[in-house]
């Protein structure tokens, strides 16, 4: 056994990284990086008309079903340069995604041990999975529904003059599309809190009292207009979303070797 630790000693050494290789690699795989973020965002400067009108797309469904014309206003001339620049570094970003997981998967892979590769292979693709499923709720279910609950409260009262900006707008989209897709990622961290066995299932159970406050609480942070049907709108996938949590770590838990015996 000695000779056996003796004769792997070295070539364990010649496979650690110095603190330099490990700066060169992170450098590396920062430049990859950056260059897929640069190619993602110009292929969104190439179709940023059709980005725009993807992003106001529930804004027209919200204006259109209220019978309230759909235009959103710029207040200055660099506005119309600035924001759809905007719109398409962030979509960009999300293009980018993968390529930025993926270098970010290559720089610390060699760090791990083999079944936490395993495991990383998988939880990371879901990760992304989840939270594009959370992004695509956000711009079909709650923003359409937020939209429309703010634009027909007090319609009637007739004080108000409607003028909205494309810019707050553009806020409030981004916000809930990044919020809805956070909160998808429950379940993928309940799972594996259990998996690793840090919390039973049956402890996520117990929580459902916590769980179901936490949840109105979050929809009231995470929702900017702060009304009800919004708020509502977000916290119940959120109770939702622990269930199937609870559900998948009843699936992968198992009990310690110690209360098991």
């Amino acid at each position: 056994m000695a000779v056996a630790e003796h004769e792997a000693g070295p070539d364990l050494e010649a496979h650690r990284m110095t603190f330099g290789e490990h700066l060169e690699e992170l450098r590396q795989r920062l430049i990859y990086s950056l260059v897929g973020v640069m190619l993602a965002v110009g292929i969104c400067l190439f179709w940023q008309q059709e980005l725009m009108w993807a992003v106001t797309w529930p804004h027209r469904m919200a204006q259109e079903s209220l019978g309230h014309p759909p235009q959103l206003e710029v207040f200055d001339y660099a506005d119309r340069f600035m924001i759809p620049m905007k719109v398409a570094l962030i979509f960009g970003l999300a293009l980018a995604a993968p390529v930025i997981l993926w270098q970010l998967w290559k720089f610390i892979a060699a760090g791990l041990h083999p079944n936490e590769r395993k495991y990383a292979l998988i939880c990371g693709p879901a990760s992304l999975l989840l939270f594009f499923a959370g992004a695509t709720f956000g711009y079909v279910v709650l923003i359409p529904v937020t939209l429309k609950f703010l634009g027909s409260f007090a319609a009637d009262w007739n004080i108000f003059k409607e003028s909205i900006a494309l810019d707050k707008y553009l806020d409030m989209f981004f916000a809930l599309t990044i919020a809805a897709g956070a909160v998808f990622e429950i379940p993928l961290i309940m799972t594996f809190l259990a998996f690793v066995g840090m919390v039973p299932p049956k402890t996520f159970a117990s929580w459902r009292k916590v769980e179901v406050m936490i949840a109105a609480i979050l929809g009231a942070i995470l929702t900017p207009g702060g009304d009800l049907v919004s708020m509502a709108s977000l916290a119940i996938p959120i109770v939702v979303l622990y269930e199937v949590g609870i559900l998948a770590g009843r699936l992968v838990y198992r009990e310690p070797a110690e209360a098991a015996a």
